[in-house]
């Protein structure tokens, strides 16, 4: 990737007839990904592989977040999706290495569409937390406080 970003061209082994690849004058290259390929941060996403120095120097870092408004016409309610920010925000508040992802948020508008309860949506997200880890989001307290008529 190096040479082909930074030459021009680079080796293309089982191409006998042209075993250089040449970079077309209108070639552009965008690299994506969970992280910012140094190997480090959050044990979130397990496949992460350190990229060299050199490679790295050859991108633009842009942070892209979440979308509040997709999320929020996923989540169908406005109280689901109040919810949903606030169990992401405690998520990351004790930095859990648990996802509250756009997923999350889909979810939602499905379970809400099909008469689940906020608790069952909730709860289906950390089921496979740790005791501690669901103790300090306060799956009850979210709840309370964004569904009406309580715990149901």
């Amino acid at each position: 990737l190096n040479s082909a970003l930074a030459n021009g061209d680079c080796p293309v082994p089982f191409r006998s007839e042209k075993p250089r690849a040449i970079r077309h004058e209108n070639f552009y290259v965008i690299g994506a990904g969970n992280t910012w390929g140094t190997g480090q941060g959050s044990n979130i996403y397990q496949g992460r592989n350190k990229l060299d120095g050199a490679t790295l120097d050859r991108f633009e870092k842009v942070e892209i977040g979440y979308n509040p408004k997709l999320e929020k016409v996923l989540a169908g309610d406005a109280n689901w999706y109040k919810a949903c920010l606030e169990l992401r925000k405690r998520a990351e508040e004790y930095s859990l290495t648990h996802i509250i992802g756009t997923r999350t948020f889909k979810r939602a508008g499905l379970y809400h569409a099909n008469g689940k309860s906020l608790k069952y949506l909730l709860e289906s997200q950390v089921v496979h937390w740790t005791k501690e880890e669901k103790s300090k989001v306060g799956i009850k307290d979210i709840v309370l406080q964004f569904s009406e008529g309580g715990l149901k």
